[in-house]
């Protein structure tokens, strides 16, 4: 699944931050569904759905690693030319970068929920995620704050 994820490494400059988000968060919902009813499915279903569930996160990050393009200090571009200002990219990236690592650590909390409990609610979330990012997420950089949410590249 290392292999897979870096074959889906372009896919947030081929298809955008928004559609690499959904499919990550919807891999995640129905891979941690799966985990969930692990006494039910097969070995191999459990160790094909614990190595996708990877692959959705690291969709996920990818797309999340081009977020910090929005957040660019305008204040300090010179006039007419928006490639000026001063970029927080590098600290928000590592910002994000720190988060991703750490979201590893809330399997800690299944000494303390039940393991069926957890991972339903977990793909819950994600399902949710899935489709708030479907509606929300941005697919380019905004200008402004007047920039309305783009379906997909060009529209």
């Amino acid at each position: 699944f290392v292999f897979g994820t870096a074959l889906l490494a372009p896919s947030v400059d081929l298809a955008g931050p928004r559609p690499c988000a959904v499919a990550g968060l919807a891999c995640e919902a129905l891979c941690l569904f799966i985990i969930a009813n692990a006494a039910h499915v097969s070995d191999k279903a459990l160790s094909l759905a614990l190595g996708c569930m990877g692959v959705g996160g690291n969709l996920l990050t990818y797309a999340s690693m081009t977020f910090p393009a929005l957040y660019k200090d305008a204040g300090s571009a010179a006039a007419g030319d928006e490639t000026s200002g001063r970029s927080y990219d590098g600290l928000l990236t590592s910002v994000m970068s720190a988060a991703y690592q750490l979201s590893g650590f809330v399997f800690c909390l299944l000494t303390v929920f039940d393991f069926v409990a957890f991972f339903t609610c977990y793909a819950i979330l994600a399902a949710i995620g899935a489709c708030v990012a479907l509606a929300c997420y941005p697919d380019d950089a905004y200008r402004s704050s007047a920039d309305a949410v783009r379906w997909c590249r060009g529209c």
